[in-house]
C-alpha cells in the first residue's frame, strides 16, 4: 500500500484529530497536487470497501478512460471475491 495513502488512513482512524482537520489537510493536498490527492481518495475509499485494488494518478488523469478503469476494477475485484469466495 502507498505510504501516503496509509497516512490518510491512519490520520482518519487513529490519529485521534477531529474530521474538520483531516479534510483540511486533504484539501491542501488537493490544492498542491490534485491529481495525487484524489487518487489517495479513490485508494483509500476502495480500501475502506475491503478492495486491495488501486488506482493510479495515470488513472486519475485520463479522463476519456475513466468507465474503462472502473469496468477493471470491478472485474479484478469480482475475480477476488469469486476466487475467496
Amino acid at each position: 500500500m502507498d505510504c501516503l495513502l496509509t497516512a490518510i488512513i491512519a490520520e482518519i482512524f487513529t490519529s485521534g484529530k477531529h474530521a474538520d482537520d483531516v479534510a483540511g489537510e486533504f484539501l491542501r493536498q488537493y490544492s498542491e497536487n490534485s491529481p495525487a490527492a484524489l487518487t489517495d481518495l479513490v485508494n483509500m475509499v476502495l480500501k475502506a470497501a475491503g478492495c486491495d485494488i488501486q488506482v493510479t494518478e495515470d488513472d486519475i488523469n485520463d479522463a476519456d478512460n475513466v468507465e474503462g478503469r472502473l469496468g477493471e476494477v470491478q472485474e479484478e475485484f469480482q475475480a477476488v471475491c469469486d476466487l475467496y469466495g
